[in-house]
């Protein structure tokens, strides 16, 4: 069994990672800035640099499919080793218990203006986070929902309020937990109807008729288990 040790590792390196990442990226946009207007320089000594018709010489043409050739190379290296990266933690945290702390930390925040088409954004965006709670739960977690302040948005004062998923995990435990699988499909759809939600708002590709096969109702009951016990 893998250690905590192990996963600690890999997730220093995926983050250093992402560092090197962006500063690779910028240096290689600066140097190609350099090399541009240093060719500039020499076309036109007496005017000031223009990009676009720069590109429009063949001098500028062939340094730009130069370094963009070199960016072609860095992402797919850096790609690779991301991948690398993110099937390795994949293992380690399907393998490790979640490790918990005595104090909860902000694991989410939700906000209602993501639903803002609703005509409940506040609702969905509770139960969004209470659904969340349930899910963190069913990995282990202790996990509680803290409301921010209530405000009212817009002509018709639509009240608007965001929620903070607070979880007993630090930072490492929550990278693990958020790779643990957790509700499956079926049961978060259940689970949407039961608190009255509608889960396509959440999630609209769901395919129309998913409830029927699954021997759910639109109030959240499993008419499978109904069966069975009647």
């Amino acid at each position: 069994m893998p250690s905590i040790e192990e996963f600690q590792a890999a997730y220093k390196q995926s983050l250093e990672m992402r560092e090197r990442r962006a500063l690779k990226h910028d240096e290689i946009q600066a140097a190609y800035e350099k090399e541009m207007r240093t060719l500039w320089k020499l076309l036109f000594p007496r005017r000031k640099y223009a990009a676009t018709e720069l590109l429009r010489t063949d001098e500028g043409r062939a340094i730009r499919e130069i370094w963009e050739q070199l960016a072609r190379e860095t992402v797919a290296v850096e790609e690779a080793e991301k991948k690398r990266l993110e099937t390795l933690l994949d293992e380690l945290a399907g393998a490790l218990p979640v490790p918990t702390v005595p104090d909860m930390r902000l694991y989410r925040t939700i906000y209602s203006h993501t639903y803002s088409t609703q005509t409940r954004p506040a609702k969905y965006a509770q139960e969004a986070a209470n659904i969340m709670v349930a899910d963190v739960e069913a990995r282990g977690c202790q996990a509680c929902v803290r409301p921010r302040e209530l405000r009212r948005v817009g002509a018709y004062a639509t009240p608007h309020q965001d929620f903070e998923v607070w979880v007993n995990v630090d930072e490492v435990g929550a990278e693990i937990l958020r790779r643990k699988p957790g509700l499956d499909l079926r049961e978060w759809v259940r689970m949407c109807w039961w608190r009255g939600v509608n889960p396509r708002v959440y999630s609209p590709f769901l395919p129309i008729g998913l409830e029927e096969r699954w021997g759910l109702d639109y109030f959240g009951n499993d008419l499978r288990k109904q069966g069975m016990s009647g």
